[in-house]
């Protein structure tokens, strides 16, 4: 583990060190876009930062709500001496929040939504993708112990947040070549949080820290994740479907 880098004479914490460069480098990616999603580059530079700001907040939140249903005192002096306000994110929240302020700035700059969603989502998977190696480096998520992989506090563990990582640069990919989003504008979303959703339920086996919580079978991220793949599956089931008829001539029969 690497909680700190050294800059100069300062040490810095390599989770925030890691959030900044991934916001730095998930905004060239967006600029790079905006043409093609026909959004200047003002609202892609604002628009990255309204999100990331969101997306940080919401994300602390629903760690700070986890703690209270685990029994926590979250109000105590104890608990941010143990736990430090720049550790602690839960990215089910941080897409919540994100998502939010994209539909509400969008709506005040009068963006098509659809563009804004195609545009945010290469941002949300560069910056997810970059910033998992802060955690990889700092040790807050780590994965099951194992004969290969990372020390971890004396123990050998798998590089859990490695596993993300290329997960988000797959999906990341997969989209900058397929190009979805060309004969289904506004798709990119509901694919988005399908295909990730359905890797993070798969990588929740490989995580070997309890404290997001287990109920029943799952853990609460794996119960996230098959909710939102259900409902991705019939958002675009419903989408597609009537674009399909469309182009056979059905509609209207």
């Amino acid at each position: 583990m690497l909680p700190y880098i050294k800059l100069g004479d300062s040490y810095v914490s390599s989770y925030i060190f890691m959030a900044i460069v991934a916001f730095f480098l998930s905004t060239i990616v967006v600029v790079l876009l905006s043409k093609s999603r026909k959004i200047s580059v003002f609202d892609a530079i604002s628009l990255s930062f309204v999100a990331t700001f969101c997306g940080i907040l919401t994300a602390k939140l629903q760690h700070l709500a986890g703690c209270v249903i685990n029994g926590e005192a979250i109000w105590t002096a104890q608990f941010w001496k143990d736990r430090s306000i720049t550790a602690g994110f839960v990215w089910y929240g941080g897409v919540l929040g994100a998502l939010l302020s994209v539909v509400i700035y969008a709506r005040i700059r009068k963006i098509l939504l659809k563009r804004a969603t195609d545009l945010m989502v290469p941002f949300a998977l560069t910056f997810d993708g970059i910033a998992r190696f802060g955690c990889l480096f700092a040790g807050c998520c780590y994965g099951k112990e194992s004969t290969w992989g990372f020390d971890y506090n004396g123990t050998i563990r798998l590089p859990w947040p490695l596993f993300e990582s290329v997960l988000c640069f797959i999906i990341l990919v997969q989209f900058l070549v397929w190009k979805p989003e060309r004969k289904h504008p506004g798709i990119l979303l509901p694919l988005y949080l399908l295909t990730y959703s359905f890797g993070r339920f798969i990588l929740e086996y490989f995580r070997g820290d309890d404290s997001r919580g287990f109920f029943l079978f799952f853990s609460t991220s794996q119960w996230i994740a098959l909710l939102i793949v259900t409902i991705m599956i019939l958002f675009i089931i419903r989408v597609i479907k009537p674009q399909r008829r469309d182009n056979f001539g059905v509609k209207g029969l």
